[in-house]
């Protein structure tokens, strides 16, 4: 099922419905002149899959992935010239390593999850709980 996102509601635990029910589908959002500037998956209520965004020109400026409402996986971002602008991979919602360029292509961010720190406790904490 594809609905435009203006239609779907959201609870307070961000699950998502639609005409009363947690939605499983795609929910999209169209620039005025009609072409694609967003699509996101669902699946019982939460987003999982991809969320892909577009410039104007219809250039792809973002491709994030979800799991049960949280980044995971690898998420990639665009100039809207095309050149890569960042990459990340996640887990559950935790980041694990990011690098970023700016417009000419040049390296200004390259971090990587660090061992003992809070946010790897927390990850710990949350693949124990699945």
């Amino acid at each position: 099922m594809s609905v435009p996102d203006e239609m779907l509601e959201f609870n307070d635990d961000q699950s998502c419905l639609f005409e009363g029910k947690l939605f499983t589908g795609l929910a999209f959002r169209d620039f005025p002149d009609g072409s694609r500037e967003s699509e996101t998956e669902y699946l019982d209520g939460f987003q999982t899959g991809h969320e892909k965004r577009w410039a104007r020109n219809g250039i792809l400026v973002a491709d994030y992935s979800f799991l049960k409402g949280e980044l995971h996986g690898e998420s990639r971002e665009w100039y809207e010239a095309g050149q890569l602008k960042s990459e990340a991979q996640y887990e559950l919602g935790i980041e694990l390593a990011y690098r970023s360029w700016d417009e000419s292509g040049n390296l200004e961010v390259n971090r990587r999850l660090e061992a003992g720190t809070p946010h790897e406790r927390m990850l710990n904490q949350k693949r124990a709980a699945l």
